[in-house]
């Protein structure tokens, strides 16, 4: 079981107990403080990673497999075993349904990261040739790991997260509005959940950048208004069970039309004295009906709500708005002619990634499907006419 263990900065870190009464396991502790921690990873990544070494450690032991043994012999595990525990990553925890792609993969890859990190002292007490041996068997294990990876070998998984097709947009956008009879919310919320939503439609913010925003990173006296993300990793006003952190690099945009609109209107309602009590004890922009910080648990059931009133949304989720922002910022750039470096260019600065990041294209997966669909059956019209 992961649980979370409250530092004195104020930091949450993740902790991979090894029994039912809590104990750390020594091993995954040490992993997380060496391997994830120190590299710099956020406390919600590292809490991910051990989350896959969790499900490997489960895998082996429903196995009755001898994880040091496995490692001193430099048999590692089998095809057949890798093929299984791809599969059982794919999974949620109950077996019952699908995980997203992206999450399948990470913990598939956290948990063998942890194998290689468990293999260093083995190999420091190794005999030097038996070290060259050893090392000689890993790297055909890591081409056996890469090979069973999920997804691999599939261009489009099965549960794959895309953008919104346009008939859903604009039924997001008018199902979202306050006024409109559509709304699924309770009154007192509405406004506060179409700022929500219209700043994930917007700029593709993460669940934890959107909730970690404050009253000071929102700056109306500026022409235009900006909206800047911040990572605050020790933040002492965080006191949610799940830390809202900004994972991506810090950046602003410039905020104006509806977006604005909707989240001044939330500002006005939010200050409004014994609406939401509380919400004068912090800084946070997004509270509760009582005006705590909202929990990322909450902001989840926004879009439970709304999945559950319009099936038609499909998949819907926050993340879902992440990729559809990139999608409609590459279909703009198509429309205006924009090369594909400078939209690219323009999706790492929208979400914060590094300039090596290759998700931009993973990302706006549908826009460049269908981009590149146009181009072929433009070319076969030409086949066709011969022109």
């Amino acid at each position: 079981m992961i649980r979370l263990l409250d530092l004195p900065t104020g930091e949450r870190f993740p902790l991979l107990s090894s029994t039912s009464k809590g104990v750390p396991d020594t091993y995954a502790l040490r992993y997380a403080i060496v391997a994830l921690r120190s590299p710099g990873r956020s406390p919600y990544s590292i809490k991910l990673h051990m989350y896959g070494v969790a499900l490997g450690l489960s895998f082996l032991e429903e196995r009755g497999i001898d994880l040091v043994e496995r490692l001193a012999s430099g048999m590692f595990l089998s095809r057949d075993e890798l093929s299984a525990f791809s599969e059982r990553c794919r999974l949620r925890d109950d077996k019952s349904t699908l995980v997203v792609g992206s999450y399948s993969t990470t913990r598939y890859s956290a948990f063998f990261s942890y194998l290689e990190f468990r293999l260093g002292p083995i190999l420091f007490r190794a005999t030097p040739q038996r070290r060259t041996e050893i090392k000689y068997d890993l790297k055909t294990f890591q081409k056996l790991v890469k090979s069973q990876k999920p997804g691999l070998n599939s261009s489009v998984a099965p549960n794959e997260r895309l953008g919104l097709t346009p008939e859903q947009r604009a039924l997001l956008l008018d199902v979202i509005d306050p006024n409109s009879p559509k709304n699924p919310f309770e009154v007192r919320l509405r406004v506060r959940n179409r700022a929500m939503v219209m700043l994930l439609f917007t700029f593709g913010l993460r669940a934890g950048e959107m909730m970690g925003i404050k009253r000071i990173d929102y700056d109306n006296r500026s022409v235009p208004s900006t909206l800047s993300i911040h990572r605050r990793p020790n933040d002492k006003e965080e006191l949610r069970p799940e830390p809202a952190r900004a994972k991506t690099r810090a950046r602003m945009f410039n905020i104006e039309g509806p977006v604005k609109v909707s989240l001044e209107e939330w500002i006005k309602d939010r200050a409004e004295r014994g609406r939401f009590p509380a919400a004068r004890k912090h800084g946070y922009i997004f509270t509760n009906e009582d005006g705590d910080p909202l929990t990322l648990r909450g902001a989840r059931k926004i879009f439970e709500r709304l999945r559950e009133c319009y099936p038609e949304l499909g998949r819907f989720c926050q993340h879902v708005l992440r990729h559809d922002v990139n999608d409609r910022l590459w279909e703009q750039g198509a429309k205006m002619g924009t090369d594909s470096a400078e939209l690219r260019a323009d999706a790492i600065q929208l979400m914060g990634w590094s300039e090596k990041s290759t998700r931009p294209e993973q990302y706006a997966k549908t826009a460049i499907r269908n981009r590149a669909s146009k181009r072929i059956l433009s070319l076969q019209e030409k086949d066709h006419t011969g022109r």
